[in-house]
């Protein structure tokens, strides 16, 4: 009886795990090679273009292992890559844009939990991996890779651990790691000399940048230009009341991004530019928001869903912008508003739902129309 058991949980394990091992020798004909599309486990070997890169995410839909170690990347030029209908320059040694995310949807291939990375690889595309919801564990990026694409490792969710940046590496493109919400820190060499906006947005992500990097910086995760006169992110989990140091000239784009534990922030005197979404959503930031004497700029969607901020707002003449929906959904408000002669842009549903504010408003001569959405639901007025 033991035997039989034994076969059949051998025939079981056969019928699940469907380990294979292809050699392309010819790039694009990966299709043609793999007889059975029930393979779970797949080592490559050989060369592979962005058509192989396309069966892989279409064609294989119980894929979840996949080690491309050593294979390499063909440049292609055509219409059957990853990338689309039209005609698209594929470059050699590069996973290709959406490699493994679907065009229309920009849902990542859901069964893809391992994958290694080919040794000759100098770049990942833009939206390679995005969307990759299960791919798990560290992410491991080889030495020779010198750019991370837009989106590249967006909303890869149960990405784990750390992330070491090899030495070589020069760009970080928009959004490359947003969304991962599983990694906890990631190492930034002496090399990298851009990091896009929105690149760690959505992250616990603590920011470690080597001290000889000559173009940023960090200090307790927190990331900056070199001359730390730019925050670029903060780790979505910082807690307690933050307090940007007097070198911050600007807070980019999503630097605070969703930071639901920060209960306050005191911005210095030197401030002049809050960018788009710096503060977006971050649900527990409370009490007067401290209004900087030099500001000029406050982006779409700055304080956007801050309910818990408290007071008026009383803007100084430097200011020149509000965007759209800087102030959306802040219902805490319960003081005057004051807008300066200096303001040149207000932008629709900038104060939206404020419901709070009070006093009689005037609108700076500069502001030729205001959108009916801009005071929507200010009942104070």
């Amino acid at each position: 009886m033991r035997p039989i058991i034994l076969l059949l949980f051998s025939l079981m394990l056969y019928a699940t795990v469907q380990a294979v091992t292809i050699n392309v020798t010819v790039p694009g004909t990966l299709s043609t090679l793999a007889t059975n599309t029930d393979i779970t486990d797949l080592t490559l070997t050989g060369t592979i273009d962005a058509r192989d890169f396309k069966f892989l995410r279409d064609g294989l839909p119980s894929l979840i292992v996949l080690d491309m170690a050593t294979v390499s990347i063909a440049a292609y030029t055509g219409v059957d890559g990853s990338g689309g209908g039209s005609p698209i320059f594929y470059p050699a040694n590069e996973i290709p844009t959406f490699a493994f995310c679907d065009l229309t949807t920009s849902q990542g291939k859901p069964t893809l939990t391992t994958v290694t990375l080919p040794n000759s690889l100098t770049s990942v595309g833009n939206s390679a991996f995005w969307g990759c919801a299960s791919l798990a564990g560290t992410l491991v990026i080889p030495s020779g890779v010198t750019a991370i694409g837009v989106k590249a490792f967006k909303d890869c969710i149960a990405l784990s651990g750390s992330i070491a940046l090899p030495v070589g590496i020069k760009t970080l493109e928009i959004y490359a790691f947003a969304g991962c919400s599983g990694v906890s820190d990631i190492s930034i060499p002496t090399t990298v000399t851009a990091i896009g906006a929105d690149c760690f947005s959505g992250t616990k992500m603590l920011v470690n940048v080597n001290i000889n990097n000559g173009f940023f910086s960090s200090k307790d995760g927190v990331l900056y230009d070199k001359a730390q006169s730019v925050l670029i992110h903060a780790p979505n989990d910082i807690s307690g009341v933050f307090t940007v140091p007097l070198t911050v000239t600007k807070i980019s784009v999503g630097a605070f991004y969703q930071c639901n534990g920060l209960d306050g922030v005191v911005l210095n005197a030197n401030l002049t530019n809050i960018g788009d979404n710096a503060f977006f959503e971050c649900a527990n930031l409370s009490g007067p928001l401290p209004i900087p004497p030099s500001l000029t700029n406050i982006g779409a969607s700055a304080f956007k869903g801050c309910p818990l901020l408290t007071g008026g707002l009383v803007f100084p003449e430097t200011l020149l912008i509000i965007g759209t929906s800087a102030f959306a959904g802040c219902s805490g408000f319960d003081g005057k508003l004051v807008l300066p002669n200096s303001l040149s842009t207000l932008g629709g549903n900038a104060f939206d739902g404020c419901s709070g504010l009070i006093d009689t408003l005037t609108i700076p001569s500069k502001i030729a129309t205001v959108e009916s959405t801009t005071f929507r639901g200010c009942s104070g007025f």
